[in-house]
């Protein structure tokens, strides 16, 4: 399924035509209008069936996500079907039922307004603008399966990067850098892309009201101008120098003798991309942290239209 959230000064519609698929509803459902909500519009694929349960709880786990994030007490569940960009849409009755199950979640917590499915509506919202005010998601309900099955070991990812690419990466890697200078303690994983993203892998305790202590530390790391160098060391030198790292550690036993490693400044971590980070950091300049939730921390780096996720769940 496909979300995408805005965080809104209010949010009207009222149902105009109701077509075969729509379900039944009283009065009161037909029309209204919500202030100061996260309007959660959503469309459901094919893909979604048989998976309802889980994509219902990360759907309503990325929602009370953000709320937490924008001060949000009202959610508005809102059917989308235009969010699904020629894929096949499900059954109404797997839409229905995340709707629901959501709905049935999020309300132990917040005033929630699910807008009635399968009908025409005419609507207004008013977007507040400002930078955690329109996100999009894509919700799989494939974690929890994929959990279950064999870890893949750990590889050397080779190939042409594109420039987009090695600024996600340098990204992730500056976060780390600054992360482990504010948090010695942390325990460091993987950084890699995920989609449009990158992704950063630590374990650390790491809150919502630290984001502004790590963000400017990435920028007066930015500032000095520091290169990243890249080179191959031996996994016997590699184990001595990340003694301390436990999960590196885990991730040498899968890799080749030859261990490629990354440098930024006087600062070093393996490295699971084989030349795949641009020498200047400063081009990457603009950050932004965004959410936690759970075990799970994420990441928005708006580094030429960058964005990227932090994990502070065990890297592996």
């Amino acid at each position: 399924m496909n979300t995408l959230l805005v965080h809104a000064d209010w949010l009207e519609y009222e149902t105009q035509q109701e077509t075969k698929l729509a379900e039944k509803i009283d009065e009161k459902r037909k029309k209204a209008r919500i202030e100061e909500c996260l309007v959660a519009f959503a469309s459901f694929e094919e893909s979604d069936e048989g998976k309802e349960p889980e994509i219902a709880k990360q759907w309503a786990a990325e929602i009370e996500n953000v709320c937490s994030q924008v001060k949000a007490g009202k959610v508005v569940l809102y059917p989308y079907v235009h969010l699904l960009f020629g894929k096949k849409p499900s059954k109404p009755e797997t839409a229905l039922e995340i709707m629901k199950s959501a709905e049935q979640a999020l309300g132990k917590k917040f005033a929630v307004t699910r807008v009635p499915f399968g009908y025409y509506k005419s609507f207004d919202v008013r977007c507040k603008g400002h930078p955690l005010s329109e996100l999009s998601r894509v919700i799989s309900g494939s974690a929890e399966r994929k959990s279950k099955r064999p870890l893949k070991p750990f590889v050397v990812e080779k190939k042409k990067w594109s420039e987009f690419e090695k600024l996600r990466l340098t990204a992730a890697l500056l976060a780390q850098h600054a992360l482990k200078e504010l948090r010695p303690e942390a325990k460091l994983g993987t950084l890699g892309l995920a989609g449009e993203e990158f992704y950063l892998d630590v374990q650390a305790p790491i809150k919502l009201g630290d984001f502004a202590e790590i963000e400017k530390r990435m920028r007066e790391l930015s500032a000095k101008k520091p290169r990243v160098t890249q080179r191959t060391i031996s996994k016997k030198v590699a184990e001595g120098m990340f003694k301390e790292e436990p999960f590196l550690l885990d991730a040498l036993k899968d890799l080749p003798e030859k261990v490629p490693m990354a440098e930024l400044g006087n600062w070093r971590t393996i490295s699971f991309h084989d030349n795949a980070f641009q020498n200047d950091v400063s081009n990457v300049k603009h950050f932004r942290l965004l959410r936690a939730s759970g075990g799970e921390t994420a990441a928005k780096a708006c580094c030429r239209a960058c964005t990227g996720s932090l994990s502070t769940a065990k890297p592996r």
